[in-house]
């Protein structure tokens, strides 16, 4: 069972995401470098030998893993942040003639770190909060289905969005993840090593469990693989969802 939502990954300039997400409030966990696994590997768009990977973490929001490659793909990552109150810093920039109501609050469009991201009026919000987020889908039940897989349920669907909430079960908050049809129907695909946003992180009580409850489902899941974190021995595997995006389960031995 999945329990928690890890972290979303971010690659780019991890100099000054550090220092943006420092403004933010985000406390550094921790920081190593480490050897990728094969099925990593399989799911870059090119061979790494090593990665520089730190945690960040915010009481009450998504961790943020900031991941330093020797190389990037040419594929942008696909997750769009939606960040709520207190996010004025040097590394946002607010479109304040492009916003839309999400959740019963209005959001302006916003440049995160050079990715397109979305940042609720002030007016309407106290706190910083990134609990949130985005993808397009070129069928909204498939990608509800595959989600629904990993313990997110759909609590608003039309013909071109749909919002599902995950509650984690460790503190009882919600998470929101808002899928937006896409008129393109050719499916767009992220790497891991995909600079901008890209790859949400989930942690279960059993990744192999998991995994071979979501393969006989019929996802495409990658072998399960083993490494050594902080200290910590965890299985992963990885899945493709619908959108394209790198969804990675993880579980510590």
């Amino acid at each position: 069972m999945v329990f928690k939502i890890a972290h979303i990954c971010f690659c780019g300039n991890v100099d000054q995401a550090k220092e943006c997400l420092q403004e933010l409030g985000y406390q550094l966990l921790f920081s190593e470098k480490i050897r990728p696994m094969e099925i990593t590997q399989e799911m870059s768009s090119k061979y790494n030998n090593h990665l520089l990977m730190s945690i960040w973490e915010y009481p009450g929001s998504i961790s943020v893993e900031l991941l330093e490659f020797e190389s990037y793909s040419l594929r942008e990552g696909m997750i769009i942040p939606i960040l709520s109150g207190g996010t004025s810093n040097n590394s946002l920039a607010m479109k304040e003639n492009e916003s839309r109501i999400l959740n019963g609050h209005k959001y302006y469009k916003a440049d995160f770190l050079g990715c397109p991201a979305y940042v609720a009026d002030q007016k309407q919000m106290d706190g910083f909060g990134f609990n949130s987020f985005m993808l397009t889908s070129t069928n909204l039940d498939n990608s509800i289905h595959f989600w629904s897989l990993f313990g997110f349920d759909c609590d608003v669907q039309t013909e071109l969005y749909a919002r599902l909430k995950f509650r984690c079960r460790l503190t009882s908050k919600y998470f929101f993840l808002y899928l937006e049809k896409c008129i393109n129907e050719e499916l767009a695909i992220e790497d891991i090593d995909s600079p901008g946003f890209h790859v949400v992180s989930l942690i279960s009580n059993s990744a192999s469990l998991e995994r071979e409850k979501v393969r006989v489902a019929g996802v495409d899941v990658s072998a399960l693989g083993q490494i050594v974190i902080n200290g910590n021995k965890v299985d992963v595997f990885y899945a493709r969802s619908p959108e394209g995006l790198v969804t990675e389960i993880i579980s510590i031995c």
